[in-house]
């Protein structure tokens, strides 16, 4: 990085090689300068969105989850893995399976859900409002989005926001 005397920030790359004669001895050096600012400014610019957006999605009290086609979380907010030690006891992870968590007996009261996001596996984004009791016996009001998680034009999991809306 080099500032130029107009105060201007520019990001130099240097490559510098020695020029050997043909019995071995340095003669000097070869150098070269690339200006490759454009390219530096445009990934600090990337840097700066991607924080925004992290720093958006870990400070909101929706738990937020995508999950590959099997189900398995891939990504989670701080909310969604409060949720999970909460709830049943245990942290997100990769791999996790919220379902697998969900005691025998309760899910049941979940199959409608799971239902209705096995549509975004078809393109379709869903809206769904449900009642969960946790395993302590606490009912629990929810509101959930389902949308796919597109790369390219392959769904490849569901990104989902969950919000308890119980009062």
């Amino acid at each position: 990085r080099i500032q130029r005397p107009d105060g201007q920030i520019r990001w130099i790359e240097h490559n510098c090689q020695p020029v050997i004669d043909n019995q071995g001895r340095p003669r000097g050096f070869r150098a070269s300068n690339r200006d490759f600012t454009s390219r530096k400014e445009a990934e600090l610019a990337s840097r700066a969105s991607d924080a925004k957006l992290r720093a958006f999605i870990e400070n909101t009290d929706d738990m937020i989850c995508a999950r590959d086609r099997e189900g398995a979380c891939i990504f989670w907010n701080d909310s969604f893995n409060k949720a999970c030690k909460n709830v049943f006891g245990t942290e997100a992870s990769v791999g996790l399976k919220t379902g697998d968590l969900v005691p025998p007996e309760q899910r049941k009261q979940l199959e409608p859900v799971y239902n209705q996001f096995s549509r975004v596996f078809t393109g379709e984004n869903i809206f769904v409002e449900y009642a969960y009791t946790w395993p302590n016996g606490e009912k629990h009001f929810y509101e959930a989005t389902g949308s796919p998680l597109r790369l390219a034009d392959e769904i490849v999991g569901i990104a989902e926001i969950t919000r308890d809306v119980t009062s």
